[in-house]
C-alpha cells in the first residue's frame, strides 16, 4: 500500500476531471443548431449527443427525419459557420421523443 492521500485532494481531482468545457461545448453546439434551423423545425428536434465530429439529433417523426436528411448539408454548413470552425462533419438524425 502506498502513502495515504487526503480525500480533499481526490475530490478536487474528480471535480476537475468532469471538464466544464464539455458542458460549454454542448451549449455552444445547441446555440449553433438553434441558429442553423428555423423556428418551425426547432419544435421537432432536440440535440441528443455530440460525439467527436458527429451530432446526434432526435426528431419526432419519420416525415421530419426525411426532411432533415435532405437538408443536412445546408444545416451542417450553418452549424459550422455559427461555431466558427468546421468541427462537425456529420449529422445523424434519429426518431425519438423531443
Amino acid at each position: 500500500m502506498g502513502k495515504p492521500i487526503a480525500i480533499k485532494s481526490i475530490i478536487k481531482e474528480v471535480i476537475n476531471g468532469l471538464s466544464p468545457a464539455d458542458g460549454n461545448n454542448k451549449q455552444n453546439i445547441t446555440r449553433a443548431l438553434n441558429k442553423a434551423v428555423d423556428v418551425k423545425t426547432l419544435k421537432h428536434i432536440k440535440l441528443e449527443d455530440c460525439k467527436d465530429d458527429k451530432l446526434i439529433i432526435r426528431v419526432d417523426s419519420s416525415v421530419w427525419l426525411y426532411t432533415l436528411n435532405l437538408r443536412a448539408p445546408k444545416i451542417l454548413l450553418r452549424i459550422n459557420d455559427a461555431l466558427g470552425a468546421p468541427g462537425i462533419k456529420r449529422l445523424v438524425f434519429r426518431i425519438g421523443r423531443v
